[in-house]
């Protein structure tokens, strides 16, 4: 037996894994676990608080401006990442690499900070406002705040990287042979990039599109900075469930939505694509 064949199967060996599944029941399960059983556990067994969040109009408003939004940064996020991993596919490794580094390192910044970098761009005495004016568009300096045009602008500037990074690498792992037989068959390059090349990059986008859709639906400090009140999202809601009415039942109800609607895209995705392509694999 070889040393990588005994390597890998140490590594294999449920004694080693053990500290591990233990670390993800006391940082990931349990802390999840606790709030969602407190939303039918309060204290007795009871249903009361899904019974309260079916009859709450205000619920389901707020769902529907979390889907809504959602939805809309998503597709935003591929009209505006897609041709960008385009680009960056076809340039000499050293310059895309250059680029995708600033895409990255756009992750690392505080997210707080950037909502307010979008503050300063978007108030009345912004670059925005400022640059409306002097070029005709508006007559008067106006504030571009606290509405869905910020909040939109705000989270599709956060969450664009998560669907830059994985269509590039599905368009790297494109055979450059398949794009060169539809050229020379007589394909323009928009039939190219239309037939071939996004057919073939599919994974990628629904891999870019589950992870920005997913993450856009639990966002809470860029709707709180940057939104108004048509702008409350579930994350909003259950904050104010938690620290101003104290109803963690309730609260725990909320989450349980969120989550099952989480699962049921993550159903979707895995039936399609093999949901291990979401951290590297092959999948299906």
């Amino acid at each position: 037996m070889s040393a990588s064949t005994r390597s890998s199967r140490g590594l294999a060996s449920p004694w080693l894994a053990l500290p591990a599944v233990a670390f993800l029941l006391v940082l990931f399960v349990l802390p999840i676990g606790s709030f969602l059983v407190g939303s039918v556990l309060d204290p007795d067994f009871t249903l009361r608080n899904f019974q309260r969040l079916e009859a709450s109009r205000a619920f389901w408003i707020v769902l529907q401006n979390t889907i809504r939004i959602s939805v809309t940064v998503t597709l935003v996020c591929f009209l505006v990442g897609y041709p960008m991993a385009l680009r960056i596919a076809t340039l000499r490794p050293a310059i895309a690499a250059a680029i995708l580094l600033v895409v990255v390192l756009s992750v690392w910044i505080s997210l707080l900070v950037r909502n307010y970098a979008w503050m300063v761009l978007l108030g009345r005495e912004g670059i925005v406002s400022s640059a409306l004016v002097a070029l005709g568009y508006a007559a008067e300096r106006r504030s571009l705040l606290y509405n869905e045009f910020s909040v939109v602008l705000a989270m599709t500037h956060v969450l664009l990287p998560f669907m830059v990074i994985p269509v590039v690498a599905a368009l790297r792992a494109i055979d450059p042979a398949l794009v060169r037989a539809g050229a020379s068959l007589g394909a323009g390059a928009g039939t190219v990039v239309r037939r071939v090349v996004f057919p073939l990059s599919l994974p990628g986008v629904a891999t870019g599109t589950v992870l920005v859709f997913v993450l856009a639906l639990g966002f809470y400090v860029t709707p709180a900075v940057l939104g108004g009140r048509g702008q409350m999202m579930l994350a909003m809601m259950m904050e104010s469930e938690v620290n101003e009415q104290l109803a963690w039942g309730y609260a725990g109800a909320h989450a349980a939505v969120l989550l099952v609607v989480t699962l049921l895209i993550f159903t979707a995705y895995n039936r399609r694509f093999g949901v291990d392509r979401l951290w590297g694999g092959h999948g299906k």
